[in-house]
């Protein structure tokens, strides 16, 4: 088995803990069927993995069905640590150059893109690892939200959030430093 074989079977074994220990989703098959957000998780994994391997047409088709049948687009050229939990799926996008860390949950209608598409300036935002971003909030441009950061909903972040730190507004400002919490659900997940 090749080493992207075993990172594609190692995320997606994170992504279902992290849904059954929100308690969504029993057994794996309960999952693959009836959890919308592992579902959608699952896509990606596949249309990365197989965009890693070459693939240019089917990567595509896999995102358009799942941006179709359940309204997320994540695109496979994102990179997406294991652990991902997607509380609700509609209207979640997530851009071609972005950067998501480790079990983090992200809630519908959530964008994580660039300020400027298509331009040659275009960046993309980074996430940190154990991160919750609350629904409605736009994360843009270049910028680095730290680890075990909380995006407040309908938050639009420009600037770089710390780590441990509490984002909210528009434009987002930081509320509190600290301890935030983080994603205590992903860590109750046990992570991988």
């Amino acid at each position: 088995m090749t080493r992207e074989a075993r990172d594609l079977f190692r995320h997606i074994r994170a992504d279902f803990r992290v849904a059954r220990a929100a308690g969504s989703s029993r057994p794996f098959a309960h999952a693959v069927f009836f959890d919308l957000g592992f579902r959608v998780a699952l896509s990606y994994r596949v249309a990365s993995w197989l965009r890693v391997r070459g693939g240019r047409l089917l990567p595509r088709l896999i995102t358009r069905r799942a941006i179709l049948r359940f309204g997320a687009e994540l695109n496979p050229m994102a990179s997406i640590g294991p652990g991902l939990r997607l509380g609700h799926v509609v209207g979640v996008v997530i851009g071609a150059g972005v950067r998501v860390g480790s079990r983090c949950v992200i809630y519908q209608g959530v964008t994580l893109g660039t300020r400027s598409p298509g331009g040659p300036e275009a960046t993309y935002p980074t996430i940190g690892d154990e991160v919750v971003v609350y629904p409605g909030a736009k994360v843009l441009g270049g910028v680095t939200v730290g680890h075990r950061a909380v995006v407040g909903a309908g938050a639009v972040v420009l600037r770089d959030v710390p780590a441990h730190a509490v984002a909210a507004g528009v434009p987002a400002r930081i509320l509190s430093t600290g301890d935030a919490g983080g994603c205590e659900l992903c860590a109750e997940s046990g992570g991988d």
